[in-house]
């Protein structure tokens, strides 16, 4: 899984998404993603800034 479709299937499928982390679906990768995303997302805030 690619670490900004984790990103982008949280804000599509809200409940999926939830229910998958429920259920331990993929969560190591979903975990990975996110945290790679929210890196990249507060390294691109901080550089605006």
């Amino acid at each position: 899984m690619k670490y900004f479709s984790v990103f982008m299937e949280l804000l599509r499928e809200r409940q999926k998404f939830l229910e998958d982390i429920r259920q331990g679906h993929q969560l190591k990768d979903k975990i990975l993603g996110l945290l790679i995303s929210s890196a990249v997302f507060f390294a691109i805030l901080f550089m605006v800034q």
